[in-house]
């Protein structure tokens, strides 16, 4: 018997927020470094100099900001859920890798959390409870969150192998 296996990433609408926040960070840091150049006295000559205390507080920020892009993107490639008939499991880390799994069976309750900007681009938090632990469960950020409601409520086979969007399907033999 074949069972599906839905991987499902948080939205990519989420991620290209972090990285827009990030930006206005960095600018905003650049124009105070740039401010504070003016204020101490640097004159245009002594900014364009190839080697200078200014230039050196650029490269770390642009190592920063590199650095940052890059955790930002390997968070969101090594952070992921998979959905089976039989359990649900949240997998994470890029070094320290780490899955936690919840049975399917003794979740008691769904529910679907959308804030405006999730009701425009369509991505939403599923929060479920599990008596047995005793504990909430989060599905954060993820992308058509009504079907994923709907599949994890009805717990059909037959609902797994309808994909579109960030999730991948894989058939897993028993």
């Amino acid at each position: 018997m074949s069972q599906y296996l839905l991987e499902i990433r948080q939205s990519s609408v989420v991620i290209f927020e972090r990285l827009l926040i990030l930006e206005v960070i960095i600018s905003f840091i650049h124009i105070v470094a740039r401010l504070l150049a003016y204020l101490i006295g640097l004159n245009e000559v002594m900014l364009i100099e190839p080697i200078s205390v200014y230039w050196g507080i650029i490269v770390v920020i642009q190592v920063f900001n590199l650095s940052s892009i890059l955790s930002i993107i390997g968070k969101w490639i090594n952070f992921y859920y998979l959905i089976t008939p039989d359990k649900i499991v949240i997998s994470k880390g890029i070094l320290n890798k780490s899955q936690v799994n919840y049975d399917m069976r003794s979740l008691q309750s769904a529910t679907l959390f959308q804030g405006f900007w999730g009701r425009i681009f369509n991505f939403g938090t599923i929060k479920l409870y599990n008596p047995a632990l005793n504990e909430y469960i989060f599905l954060v950020d993820i992308p058509k969150p009504e079907k994923y409601l709907e599949i994890i409520q009805a717990g059909e086979k037959t609902n797994l192998t309808f994909l579109a969007g960030n999730e991948k399907s894989q058939s897993i033999k028993r």
